[in-house]
């Protein structure tokens, strides 16, 4: 059972409504957020996410950057979620074995599916 959800993206606005389509699609579930992949890094000092979800083109520190800075973490399963239509940023996300799947923004009920 997902508990607790963190959302990796610099975008407010996205970060709003991943909220709500999450909630929407766990029951219960928290919503922790983090605005790049250094504010995930310390998030994770200090809370147990079930899920990450990973933008991949963020200020500071970029989802890339986070997935190699996280690599002596024990990160819960991490699902890329990006606007990107870059075919390579599928193939090189499908490549790390902590990467679960990839998700075409906007998050909606039906592509949230496939979080488990």
């Amino acid at each position: 059972m997902i508990k607790q959800i963190l959302v990796v993206d610099d975008d407010e606005i996205f970060r709003l409504t991943a909220s709500i389509t999450l909630k929407n699609a766990f029951s219960g579930v928290a919503v922790l957020y983090a605005k790049h992949g250094e504010e995930a890094l310390l998030i994770l000092n200090d809370n147990n996410p079930d899920v990450i979800l990973l933008d991949l083109n963020m200020p500071v520190m970029d989802g890339w950057e986070f997935l190699r800075a996280a690599i002596p973490i024990n990160l819960p399963p991490v699902y890329i979620v990006s606007s990107s239509i870059d075919p390579n940023d599928k193939k090189k996300a499908m490549i790390d074995n902590r990467i679960k799947g990839f998700i075409e923004k906007p998050l909606t009920l039906e592509n949230v599916a496939i979080i488990k």
